[in-house]
C-alpha cells in the first residue's frame, strides 16, 4: 500500500470523499456522504500511529543520514541494517550493500527493496542460487518459542501473541504478479540470533514478496485450509491461494471479524457491509462466501478436522485490485451489527478455476478493509480508542 487514501479513492470509484475528522477509531477511515449517511472503512490493521494519532504515512523520512518510518506502534530504522522496535523489544536484520534512499517509498540494497508496511516493512527481493534469499534475524532479548509451518516465522511473546512475524506473500514474474508460493525455513542460532530462507519452486520467478512486522492486535482472526497439507494451520501467513494450485490443491480461507474494534457502531442503524480484500494476482476467478454455525479456532483448524460450512451467502466481484464481498445479509440483523457471527468461510467460486492470491487478516502490506455504511441513531462513545 503506497496511501491509505489512495486506497480509499479505488473503492469509491473517484466518489469525492469527506473525511470526519471526529473519528477517534484507530481501525478506521470515517466518510461523511452526502446523503447523511456515514461510511467507516475498517482496515485489519490499525492506520493511525499510536505515538502521535497521525495517520500513518507510507513513506521513509531521512533522519542523520538514515531513513526512518513509524507504523502503527513501531519505528522502523533502514542504514546498513534494518531495525524494527517498540516498546517490547527490537529485532534487528542485517541488509547486504548498497544502501539507497529513493524518493522515500522505498529504500535499496543489492538485491533488495524495502516498502513500508503498518506496521514494519515489505520485502521484494531478487533470488540467489536455489531460487532462495536468506538473512538473519538478531533481536535484543532471548526467544525461547518459536512457531513456523513455512508460510511463517514468528518469535513468541506469548503463547498465542508474537512479538514479530515474517510471512510471504509469493513468488512474482517480472510485471509484479504473484505466480506461486514461496516458503520460509529457519534455524535457531542461539536465543537471541535465527536464520531464516525464503525461497521458492518457481523457476519463472523473478522475485520474492514477503514481509517482516512487529505485532499489534487485528481487526480478523483467520487461516487458511489446505487438501495437500490436511493437518497444517496458517494462523499468521499473510496470503491466500484460494481454488487450487499445485502447491496447496485446494484450500480455503475461514476467517472471523472481531467486533470490539467497531464498539461504536452499536446504536447505529446498519445499511450495508462489504469486505474488499487485496489480490495479488491477476485471477480471474470469483470467490463464494459461506457461513458457519459453529466457531472454528484459528490456531488449530486445519483440512482435516476443518467445520461444515453453511449455505453460500455471497460471490465476490472483481474490482480496481480487490475482491469485493457484500456480507450485509450475513452480518446484519433488522439494521443492527451483529457481534456474534461465527465467521466465514471463503473458497474459489468454480472448481478447476485455477487460485486467486489475496490477503489474509494478518497482511500488514496491504490489509483487507471492511466497509460499513451507516446512519447515525445515537452513536456510542463507549469503549472508543484514541488513534
Amino acid at each position: 500500500m503506497r496511501s491509505i487514501l489512495d486506497e480509499l479513492d479505488k473503492l469509491r470509484g473517484g466518489e469525492p470523499a469527506v473525511i470526519d475528522l471526529t473519528n477517534s477509531n484507530r481501525y478506521r477511515l470515517l466518510v461523511q456522504e452526502q446523503n447523511g449517511e456515514k461510511t467507516a472503512y475498517y482496515f485489519a490493521v490499525p492506520i493511525y500511529r499510536r505515538r502521535d494519532r497521525k495517520l500513518l504515512d507510507f513513506r521513509f523520512e531521512e533522519v542523520d543520514g538514515e531513513s526512518r518510518f513509524y507504523g502503527s506502534n513501531a519505528c522502523v530504522t533502514a542504514s546498513r541494517s534494518v531495525t524494527l522496535q517498540n516498546r517490547e523489544g527490537s529485532c534487528r536484520i542485517p541488509m547486504p550493500e548498497g544502501y539507497e534512499r529513493r524518493d522515500g517509498s522505498c529504500v535499496c540494497y543489492r538485491g533488495v527493496e524495502l516498502y513500508p508496511t503498518a506496521n514494519g516493512i515489505a520485502c521484494r527481493v531478487t533470488p540467489e542460487e536455489g531460487n532462495q534469499f536468506s538473512f538473519s534475524i538478531y533481536t535484543d532479548k532471548p526467544f525461547l518459542c518459536v512457531k513456523n509451518n513455512k508460510k511463517y516465522f514468528a518469535l513468541m511473546s506469548e503463547q498465542f501473541r508474537p512479538f514479530m512475524t515474517v510471512s510471504c506473500i509469493g513468488a512474482e514474474d517480472g510485471k509484479g504478479e504473484v505466480i506461486a508460493p514461496a516458503e520460509i525455513t529457519y534455524q535457531t542460532k542461539s536465543e537471541t540470533e535465527f536464520s531464516v530462507c525464503v525461497y521458492t519452486k518457481e523457476s519463472r520467478a523473478a522475485s520474492i514478496l514477503f514481509e517482516i512486522n512487529l505485532h499489534v492486535e487485528k481487526l480478523f482472526q483467520d487461516t487458511t485450509v489446505e487438501s495437500k497439507h490436511p493437518n497444517r494451520n496458517n494462523a499468521y501467513g499473510g496470503t491466500a491461494f484460494l481454488g487450487s494450485c499445485d502447491s496447496f490443491g485446494e484450500q480455503w480461507l475461514y476467517t472471523r471479524i472481531l467486533f470490539s474494534p467497531m464498539r461504536d457502531l452499536s446504536r447505529a442503524e446498519v445499511r450495508s457491509v462489504v469486505l474488499y480484500d487485496p489480490v495479488f494476482n491477476d485471477s480471474a476467478l470469483s470467490l463464494a462466501a459461506f457461513d458457519l454455525s459453529v466457531r472454528f479456532c484459528s490456531f488449530a483448524s486445519n483440512w482435516n478436522n476443518k467445520k461444515v460450512v453453511g449455505g453460500e451467502v455471497a460471490r465476490s466481484e472483481r474490482i480496481d485490485g480487490y475482491q469485493r464481498l457484500d456480507l450485509t445479509d450475513l452480518l446484519t440483523k433488522n439494521g443492527k451489527l451483529v457481534n456474534k457471527s461465527e465467521g466465514v468461510v471463503l473458497k474459489g467460486a468454480e472448481r478447476d478455476g485455477g487460485f486467486c492470491v489475496l490477503s489474509t487478516g494478518d497482511n500488514f502490506y496491504a490489509p483487507q478493509i471492511l466497509a460499513i455504511r451507516y446512519r447515525n441513531t445515537q452513536e456510542t462513545v463507549i469503549g472508543k480508542e484514541k488513534p
